[in-house]
């Protein structure tokens, strides 16, 4: 029975007399009892609700008004619950409404069947039901107060219900007001409760069992003081659920809810409005160590702390899902994070969607270790604004089984990463797409994911990332089984060694490349880092001359092995012409940025680019061999036929000169290695000055010829190529 159903079932009091037929009293007692307390008792004996307030407004004017007539000492119900009044007590108890208890309620270690149920009654000394055990103990709308101890002193309560919907409970005591430590109770109802205690709990609750639900929502609220917390269930153990819906909590001095290894078989529901606000470094809201057998739900809550997060909960086990979404808000300060959630498990998903986190001094949320079983969601206008070098948003060696999903989401840190996740592990894919945006600063990047492992595809699609001080995507010894998405106006403007460092990264599928802007503040070279990057057949989204233009002039130090892995992507491909254009532009690359240390290397170097493309184009060796005899024709035609050239053996003694086709053979034995048509036989040199310059030019070009041939072979058979 719920204390709603209670309360219905009241009914006005009823006129009685000195003697009723249902009562047993010792004939002093009979004597001694006001009208009141004989109203009560023969309600008790009749089952029925002793009304004293009727259609009455009842407020706290109003109850501190009453007089005598509506008055019923403590010591009375302490004895009809203890059967002294009443031996035939009915089932249904001792019922009132509208009536003050005089004095401190006092009934500890009272074992009795008779139920206690006070509607909108007005104890202003409280009561003490430590150690006692009763069917129901209801408080419904009562106001109870005390000057120094707890108004409801109930350590090791034992009873099936507890209701306190609407009460009020106010106090100054350290232990708490409503104080239920080590008790065990079938369900509690504080629906629409106040509770406030400027110097303890206003629910101290450590080691309570509760064998079904709690109902602490619909206005509940609970203003407490001291490091303890405002509502303490440290060690508590729920049968059923906590429903905290539209419930406010506040401790200027320590934790609105302290609730350290708390266990709940049912769902914990802290949304619909909820508000907590909190100080201390140990949370607002502290979960460490919980466990949540269904769900938490925070949808639209909001959690502040000034000193510290705003939820800690750390370690906590949440066998479905984790809701912090639809409005969610969460404040915090401090290196340990607004939202805590460092070595925590979750069953099914963490949705953070349209949430707000926001740290000035630390991270916005902290996650590492974190293991969620399926999905995890910070999209659809999630917002986090963090500080420091942890991170806004820092899921170090987090665990997500199916995928992390941030499309639209807005990160912020002016002095860190927005998104710190090295070795984040992600069993299908990783979403930073629709507008994803993050800023971030320092040395350690905007979004960091080095060692990370994705499964299946890592998309960023259209994000833009902002580093004015260090790399924008910093992504090394990342792996990614399937495919990579830097495409659709990807954007990333950094600054320092890098833009977009994929150093020694893994792509099991295609890689996808065309950012729409790519830019370093500091060093317009330092656009991409690939050194050890390696990718499934060619990159897509982006030329061949694209890529190789960005590894010449977007890289920041020479490395041959980008060069290697696109020309073998072109060689799996058959595209031998690119394979070759490839390497070449590797050795030119080479050469510009002074990777060649000594001088004759750098100029052999120099040499066989221009004569062999780095032995990757030996034919221009062969064109050079063949301008070298051309030249040498060239020359013995001419200078031949002005007397460098004449017959040594004429058979007409008066035609001394060499025929045209004579002079064309002495000229292939001048420009051709190791041939010798015979021409010079019959016409050779002669020791004219022309014939001198013919023999030096000979010379030279007999040399040249020897190099160009040597070169030829060298570049043929791959001597002289540099992988």
């Amino acid at each position: 029975m719920t204390a709603r159903e209670m309360v219905s079932g009241s009914t006005p009091p009823r006129p009685v007399s000195l003697i009723v037929p249902d009562m047993v009293m010792e004939p002093a007692a009979v004597a001694s009892l006001s009208d009141a307390e004989r109203a009560l008792v023969d309600h008790v004996t009749r089952g029925e609700t002793l009304d004293f307030a009727g259609d009455e407004p009842i407020d706290e004017a109003s109850m501190r008004s009453w007089d005598g007539s509506r008055t019923i000492p403590a010591a009375i119900v302490r004895d009809v619950l203890r059967g002294r009044l009443v031996s035939d007590p009915d089932p249904r108890g001792l019922r009132l409404r509208g009536a003050r208890i005089a004095g401190r309620l006092d009934i500890e270690n009272v074992v009795s069947s008779v139920a206690l149920e006070l509607y909108e009654c007005f104890l202003d000394e409280g009561l003490v039901a430590r150690d006692a055990t009763l069917p129901f103990l209801v408080l419904s709308g009562c106001r109870l107060e005390h000057p120094s101890e707890s108004p409801v002193d109930a350590e090791r309560l034992a009873t099936t219900v507890l209701a306190i919907d609407g009460a009020i409970i106010t106090g100054d005591c350290e232990t708490g007001l409503l104080d239920l430590r080590g008790g065990r109770i079938g369900e509690l109802d504080g629906s629409g409760a106040s509770l406030r205690n400027d110097s303890g709990p206003a629910l101290s609750a450590d080691g309570l069992q509760i064998d079904q639900d709690v109902f602490l929502n619909d206005g509940f609220e609970a203003v407490g003081a001291g490091e303890g917390g405002a509502i303490r269930l440290t060690g508590a153990r729920i049968g059923g659920q906590l429903g905290c819906s539209r419930a406010k909590l506040r401790n200027d001095s320590g934790r609105a809810l302290s609730a350290d290894g708390l266990q709940i078989d049912q769902h914990l529901f802290l949304n619909d409005g909820f508000e907590a606000v909190g100080a201390g470094e140990g949370g607002a809201i502290r979960l460490t160590g919980a466990r949540i057998g269904a769900q938490l739900g925070c949808s639209g809550a909001s959690l502040h702390n000034d000193s510290g997060p705003a939820l800690n909960a750390d370690v906590m086990q949440v066998d479905q899902d984790v809701f912090l979404n639809d409005g969610f808000e969460a404040v915090g300060a401090g290196e340990g994070g607004a939202v805590r959630l460092t070595g925590a498990r979750i069953g099914a998903q963490l949705g953070c969607s349209g949430a707000s986190l926001h740290n000035d001094s630390g991270p916005a949320l902290s996650g590492d270790g974190l293991q969620v079983d399926q999905h995890v969601f910070l999209n659809d206008g999630f917002e986090a604004v963090g500080a420091g070098e942890g991170g806004a948003i820092r899921i170090m060696s987090a665990h997500f089984g199916i995928r992390l999903d941030c499309n639209g989401a807005s990160l912020r840190n002016d002095s860190g990463p927005a998104l710190a996740a090295d070795g984040l592990q992600v069993g299908q894919v990783v979403f930073l797409r629709a507008g994803f945006k993050a800023v971030g600063a320092g040395e350690h990047g905007t979004v960091r994911l080095l060692g990370a492992r994705i499964r299946i595809q890592l998309d960023c699609s259209g994000a833009r990332l902002r580093n004015d001080s260090g790399p924008a995507f910093a992504a090394g010894r990342l792996q990614v089984d399937q495919d990579v998405f830097l495409t659709d106006g990807f954007e990333a403007l950094g600054a320092g060694y890098v833009t977009v460092d994929l150093t020694g990264a893994r792509i099991g599928g295609t890689l996808e490349f065309d950012p729409a802007r790519l830019e370093n503040a500091t060093d317009p070279q330092a656009l991409i880092g690939v050194n050890g990057l390696t990718y499934s057949g060619l990159p897509a989204g982006v030329t061949s001359d694209r890529w190789l233009s960005l590894l010449r002039d977007g890289t920041p130090y020479y490395a041959a092995q980008p060069y290697q892995q696109l020309a073998s992507a072109h060689r799996a491909a058959g595209h031998d012409a690119d394979v070759r254009k490839v390497l070449m532009a590797q050795r030119r690359d080479q050469i510009h940025r002074a990777e060649l240390t000594g001088r004759l290397e750098r100029a052999w170097a120099r040499l066989t680019g221009v004569t062999l493309g780095y032995g990757y184009q030996p034919w221009r060796a062969v064109l050079a061999l063949l301008a070298v005899v051309s030249a040498a024709v060239i020359l013995a035609v001419t200078v031949g036929g002005q007397g460098g050239l004449a017959r040594t053996d004429p058979p007409n003694p008066a035609a001394v000169s060499c025929s045209t086709i004579e002079r064309v053979g002495v000229g292939l034995d001048l420009g051709l290695p190791l041939i010798n048509t015979g021409t010079r036989d019959p016409c050779d040199i002669t020791h004219t000055s022309e014939g001198q310059v013919l023999t030096v030019a000979g010379w030279g070009l007999q040399l040249l010829a020897w190099a160009f041939a040597t070169l030829f072979i060298a570049g043929f058979t791959g001597a002289v190529r540099k992988t």
